[in-house]
């Protein structure tokens, strides 16, 4: 077990994460949203036992800013298992939750402290949004818990984050091309717009429909842009960012498939063209998914072969 815990890699969080919001995509299926809820807490644990089992290599990998900046995923992945938890144990849903709330809040500290108030170029990369904006995962729980204040208080910070950190991102990149070992961050670009957009139409009971429309345009141009990026990035060798490929995709899909429900009460013709669009979205997910997924079993359980 240990030396399976030793080769997994921190940024794995990601894929526990993305699991988890395929298994509330598919939530309207028999048999497959349990396989995705179960894979994804099993890394989750997983990652918290290698956490837990040598804290002090966590502490060093926590120094490097690609490790830091991705760490968010795996309190995110706590924070919305709590939807799917919630079936079978209320208590233990809101435990989860609220420990994914205090470790987010945590990371958003002290990355601010070690890592942004340095105000270097270079230290930024795309997986900073993990840390500011993914906060807003609580806001797509927090109805589960009644929790609507704080919910829209944490969907306004992420989606005041997201558009400070989104010309210095996009700097960044112009005037400094990501190493290829971190190219697939680039995938990061998808999941932002998308996250505030789940996390309004989530938590908000009043919604306003231009705003909505100016969120979906703007996370499709994202996701768009990201689909582009597709072809070159899926012939890079294998690095653990690879996971920046999965999450992007799956809450890219997520957003768009509430869009549909909320667009279909007004403009039923218009809630069947998202649906059409959110059939492609989810297959793509679904796939990237699966893929990265296989590749990071090869890497922890084959890695000679």
């Amino acid at each position: 077990m240990k030396k399976y815990l030793n080769a997994l890699p921190l940024p794995a969080s990601a894929l526990g994460l993305s699991c988890i919001g395929l298994a509330n995509l598919y939530s309207n299926l028999p048999i497959l949203p349990h396989i995705f809820l179960v894979v994804g807490l099993l890394i989750l644990l997983a990652i918290g036992m290698k956490i837990l089992g040598n804290f002090a290599a966590f502490q060093e990998q926590m120094t490097l800013v690609p490790i830091a900046s991705t760490f968010g995923t795996f309190s995110m992945g706590l924070i919305l298992s709590a939807k799917p938890l919630m079936a079978y144990s209320p208590l233990l849903s809101k435990g989860i939750w609220g420990l994914g709330l205090i470790i987010q809040l945590a990371l958003i500290i002290y990355f601010t402290a070690t890592f942004a108030r340095k105000k270097k170029l270079e230290l930024v990369l795309p997986s900073w949004f993990i840390v500011y904006v993914g906060i807003v995962t609580v806001s797509m729980t927090a109805p589960l818990f009644q929790a609507f204040l704080l919910g829209k208080l944490i969907f306004w910070f992420g989606f005041i984050a997201f558009f400070i950190l989104l010309p210095i991102i996009i700097k960044r990149l112009k005037k400094m091309p990501l190493p290829k070992p971190l190219a697939y961050t680039i995938g990061i670009m998808a999941a932002p717009a998308s996250l505030n957009l789940a996390g309004y139409l989530s938590v908000f009971e009043t919604k306003n429909m231009a705003f909505v429309m100016f969120q979906l345009l703007l996370a499709s141009a994202l996701y768009v842009y990201v689909l582009f990026q597709l072809p070159k990035l899926v012939r890079l060798p294998f690095s653990p960012a690879q996971v920046g490929l999965t999450f992007p995709l799956v809450i890219s899909a997520t957003g768009m498939k509430m869009s549909s429900v909320y667009f279909t009460h007004f403009w039923p013709q218009l809630g069947q063209v998202f649906s059409m669009i959110l059939l492609i979205e989810l297959v793509i997910a679904t796939i990237s998914v699966l893929w990265v997924l296989k590749n990071y079993s090869k890497l922890v359980f084959f890695p000679n072969h």
